[in-house]
């Protein structure tokens, strides 16, 4: 059963290429972040093969950069990755901690052996921080959907590469502030937004970017 809201939900919001998928106030009655609830447990596996749990692993209590990727993409994906190392190294700058997630939407194809092929090919295989990550079919298609990444039919149980999100999500787990912005966006704008929407503490109102 879905948890029950104390507040009324609101259609997301969008501004100039970024959206906030929920303010902080929105938890369901027994006080459990409302977004962060709707997330999948599932088990994961990412570049070196070793097992993880979705939530409560790599997202709980945590500020997290999501991307959705296949490592037999010619089109976005490349685009995606090449921005966020510009974004991973104006974070680490920072000293902000972070985790960056990248799942594939390929996972019927997608292996470990894959990814930590394509984690070496980016150049981002040294990064501590950064997964890259492959679910059960199903289980993908329930975490673009639970992160709002993209709009899959709703019997769908693969993902549909051709449709897979150029967007990606980020948050604070523990402020339960979620959002998310093009992928194709200037890396300066993708850490001005993740920083106001994660961070730990206040709220301040959507950026105005112009991407």
């Amino acid at each position: 059963m879905p948890p029950i809201l104390t507040t009324p939900r609101l259609t997301p919001r969008r501004d100039e290429g970024t959206r906030v998928l929920t303010p902080p106030s929105f938890e369901s009655a027994d006080g459990t972040p409302w977004i962060s609830s709707r997330i999948p447990d599932c088990v994961v596996r990412n570049q070196r093969g070793e097992q993880r749990r979705f939530r409560t692993e790599l997202i709980a209590q945590q500020r997290v950069m999501i991307s959705f990727i296949y490592t037999r993409c010619d089109g976005i994906c490349p685009k995606t990755v090449a921005n966020l190392v510009a974004v991973e190294k104006l974070l680490r700058s920072a000293a902000e901690p972070f985790r960056m997630l990248s799942l594939s939407v390929d996972p019927a194809r997608d292996t470990p052996e894959d990814l930590a092929e394509y984690a070496q090919d980016h150049g981002v295989s040294h990064i501590p921080n950064w997964e890259f990550l492959v679910a059960s079919p199903a289980d993908t298609v329930a975490i673009q959907k639970a992160l709002r990444a993209s709009e899959p039919d709703a019997e769908a149980a693969s993902p549909d590469l051709k449709s897979h999100s150029g967007m990606i999500v980020f948050g604070n787990d523990a402020t339960n502030r979620w959002g998310s912005i093009a992928a194709g966006t200037a890396p300066i704008h993708i850490q001005h937004a993740f920083q106001t929407v994660a961070r730990t503490s206040g709220f301040s109102s959507l950026l105005k970017l112009r991407v």
